[in-house]
């Protein structure tokens, strides 16, 4: 699996503006955690098909894997840190 090269910034404003259209509410921290701000695994399929569109690849178990929004951003540009699961 490849991902885009992009800037973490990017990655992080991108992966923040599909978790506010999937989850509904604004997300102000890389520090915030998908379930507790109301994600669910079924949510959590539709963000990884989003990023996916968007660029950035992530197998769907991605936010699984790293629920935050700075440890998904982190992994899309190095897919290896969602194998250290």
């Amino acid at each position: 699996m490849t991902a885009a090269v992009q800037p973490i910034d990017e990655a992080l404003e991108t992966l923040r503006r599909i978790w506010e259209e999937v989850l509904d509410v604004p997300v102000t921290s890389p520090e915030e955690n998908f379930f507790e701000l109301g994600g669910d695994s079924m949510l959590a399929l539709i963000v990884a098909s989003r990023a996916g569109k968007a660029g950035l690849a992530m197998p769907p178990s991605g936010v699984l894997r790293q629920p935050t929004l700075r440890g998904l951003a982190e992994a899309v540009l190095d897919p290896a840190l969602f194998e250290n699961w």
